[in-house]
């Protein structure tokens, strides 16, 4: 088998700083890639002889098999990065991305985001405050895309080696699906960050996730001949809270101890679907019900 995979990435980057207190760094960048996977097998046993490794001196007929998957992306992106006196920030970002995972139609999506901290530290009212190393504040809201559902979910798939009485045969796979499109997910952070003493670290974070048009295999009825069909097939929200603490309790020539914490409370919800309900193995997904909720029968009193 062979795995390759081949990018170019062409980026300008500008940085100015004028009035002394005012820096804008700009970029603007193109990517593409290409990746295709070649699998050949070749098997058979019971040679004649042992260091024999011919594939025709073995009694058993040869079992063979062959086939190859590509997938392309291109994206054209840009940020705009602005910093006031190392205590205002403000970002901007834009991109464009195509990919073959999607139908003619639905290849191009646009993702952008909008983010601005503020290093409170740095104010003047905090100067003298000696335990305090850092603190900022920041807030970002923006998309992104997801386009990780194999090589060729929108096409309908033949497959081969339904051979019967010598003569070659193939089966319909995977039925079609043009109208498949971009997920995208819409992204709230507000964070806070503080350094104390200048070795103990503490993050904390609110997040707001929801995912539009996300891409599952949605379950048909067995009449069709298939089991499901990959789609846009529902709305979901992950949102909570996440803490992380890090120290340096100790550092001296060759010793250090660091301690290191972290947890995260989150809340996820379905909140719409294309269809009244969809079970999947021991989950059932609904409108308003946990994505990873269990969905089993009770047995002398107790869930398995």
């Amino acid at each position: 088998k062979k795995d390759v995979t081949w990018t170019i990435t062409n980026r300008v980057d500008w940085t100015k700083t004028f009035a002394v207190n005012h820096t804008i760094s700009f970029l603007l960048g193109q990517e593409a890639s290409k990746s295709r996977y070649d699998f050949v097998q070749a098997e058979a046993v019971n040679f004649l002889a042992g260091n024999n490794d011919n594939l025709r001196a073995s009694a058993t007929p040869n079992t063979t098999d062959s086939y190859f998957t590509e997938k392309t992306f291109t994206s054209y992106f840009s940020r705009l990065n602005y910093d006031f006196e190392n205590r205002y920030y403000l970002d901007l970002s834009f991109r464009r991305d195509g990919s073959s995972v999607f139908g003619p139609e639905s290849k191009w999506g646009n993702f952008w985001s909008v983010g601005a901290t503020w290093r409170v530290s740095e104010e003047g009212f905090l100067y003298d405050v000696k335990w305090l190393t850092d603190l900022k504040l920041r807030a970002s809201y923006g998309t992104s895309g997801n386009d990780r559902i194999g090589r060729y979910p929108w096409q309908g798939l033949y497959g081969y080696g339904y051979n019967y009485e010598g003569e070659a045969g193939m089966s319909y796979n995977q039925l079609a699906n043009e109208s498949l499109h971009w997920e995208a997910n819409k992204i709230m952070n507000i964070g806070l960050e503080i350094r104390l003493l200048d070795r103990i670290d503490l993050e904390i974070d609110y997040y707001d996730r929801q995912s539009e048009e996300l891409l599952f295999n949605a379950p048909l009825s067995m009449t069709t001949g298939f089991e499901s069909v990959m789609s846009n097939l529902a709305s979901m929200r992950n949102s909570g809270f996440e803490v992380t603490i890090n120290s340096t309790n100790m550092a001296k020539d060759k010793f250090r101890w660091t301690t290191n914490f972290n947890i995260t409370l989150n809340k996820n919800e379905i909140i719409s679907m294309n269809q009244d309900a969809v079970i999947n193995g021991s989950k059932r997904w609904r409108v308003g019900s946990d994505l990873y909720q269990f969905y089993i029968q009770e047995y002398a009193g107790e869930i398995l």
